[in-house]
């Protein structure tokens, strides 16, 4: 259902690091109310400041990442298509 939502929401690593956050607004996605998207740079932002963070989670953060990709199917923004300053 995160393909058909009425509004598109580029979520950043901000928003992505905190995990509880992360865990609501994909859960909202899946439901429909938005579609949540971000980009593999995006990703490594966030495992990376997590990993800092927290270095007992160095290499494990994949399996987590992984589950969010099969829960949003359509998550990817191509690198191509973002401007970055």
């Amino acid at each position: 259902m995160a393909g058909h939502a009425r509004y598109t929401a580029l979520l950043d690593a901000c928003v992505l690091y905190p995990l509880a956050m992360t865990d609501a607004l994909l859960s909202l996605a899946t439901a429909g109310f938005f579609s949540a998207k971000w980009t593999t740079r995006i990703e490594e932002e966030w495992i990376r400041s997590l990993e800092r963070q927290r270095p007992e989670l160095v290499g494990k953060l994949n399996v987590r990442r992984d589950s969010m990709r099969d829960a949003i199917p359509d998550w990817e923004v191509p690198e191509t298509s973002m401007v970055f300053s």
